[in-house]
């Protein structure tokens, strides 16, 4: 990847002065592209919360709890080849698809049939690989982007396990974590893909601008989203979760300048290698951060609870 570099440069958050830099066209370019994809997106991570907190009830989740670790594995998976709105359209089809056939296939848990799409599984692995080994545009693609890939696997399987834990113990937490993860993590993306193009182009832009610009147009969204929320009462939003929400967008812009900037050093192509990881990673700390507040909220309401029935007396 070394020989594609056309200069021996590390861009910096404040840089500003240069020709390329972020100015008021590139506002203009970010709220005609990225604002309406972001609204999209939003859309479709509703959709994708609303379907899930639909299905924590099925029969087939309740007796395998296990499924919930799948959903960040699958959504992270197919996340890391997609553009942000088709991911966002795909999380629903994904997470739709897991409940249908994981209902349709706990019906055969332990007889031949299961072994049989075992089997069949394994067998279109290897033909797909044949396949993608005889197409010469794809070809070398089987040799790189596995390590990130499977990393991101690993963190996908612990948010599984946050997911499984707090989605029957948050009333509402089924609701909020597509919608974080999904926002925080467009963000994200859209970050590591402007700051890889002015790498691979030995561009210097201004890169603090393009996050502050990025911060602004998702903060509304959140804040919008959040109200809508409780003007509904789907959830007891409290100004925790407006705090969780702006918490992890600014965590995904750091982590993915930080990402892309090491992968740059090390010599590996960002566009490969710093996707999955950032998708994984910020699908992990949304969940944590979500979890965090309606933690906090509980024990807010807990608090004022007491008080009301005089179990304790402000000072």
């Amino acid at each position: 990847m070394s020989g594609e570099r056309e200069g021996n440069w590390t861009p910096t958050l404040g840089g500003h002065g240069f020709k390329g830099s972020v100015d008021r066209a590139c506002t203009g370019e970010l709220l005609t592209q990225v604002f309406p994809s972001m609204l999209l997106s939003l859309c479709g991570a509703c959709l994708t919360g609303m379907v899930l907190k639909h299905m924590q009830t099925w029969r087939v989740f309740v007796r395998i709890e296990e499924l919930f670790i799948l959903v960040p594995i699958l959504l992270n998976l197919k996340d890391n080849i997609a553009t942000p709105m088709a991911s966002t359209l795909g999380d629903l089809v994904t997470l739709t698809l897991l409940g249908l056939l994981s209902t349709l296939f706990s019906k055969f848990m332990g007889t031949i049939i299961s072994s049989i799409v075992f089997l069949a599984l394994i067998a279109a692995v290897f033909f797909n690989y044949l396949l993608a080994r005889r197409n010469a545009f794809v070809k070398e693609l089987l040799g790189i982007g596995w390590s990130p890939l499977f990393l991101a696997m690993v963190i996908s399987s612990v948010s599984g396990l946050i997911l499984k834990h707090n989605i029957n113990r948050f009333d509402g937490f089924a609701l909020l974590t597509p919608v974080v993860t999904t926002l925080s993590g467009n963000a994200g993306t859209i970050f590591v893909s402007r700051i890889s193009t002015s790498l691979h182009a030995a561009t210097k832009d201004d890169h603090r601008a393009l996050a502050a610009r990025l911060f602004g147009l998702t903060t509304p969204i959140i804040l919008g989203f959040l109200v809508v929320i409780s003007a509904t009462d789907q959830v007891a939003i409290t100004p925790t979760f407006a705090l969780a929400f702006v918490g992890a967008v600014s965590l995904a812009l750091l982590l993915g300048y930080c990402i892309t900037l090491l992968l740059w050093r090390w010599d590996y192509d960002p566009d490969v290698y710093a996707l999955p990881l950032l998708a994984s990673a910020l699908d992990f700390s949304g969940q944590l951060m979500v979890w965090a507040a309606f933690a906090v909220a509980q024990r807010a309401s807990m608090f004022a609870d007491l008080r009301d029935v005089g179990g304790l007396q402000p000072r």
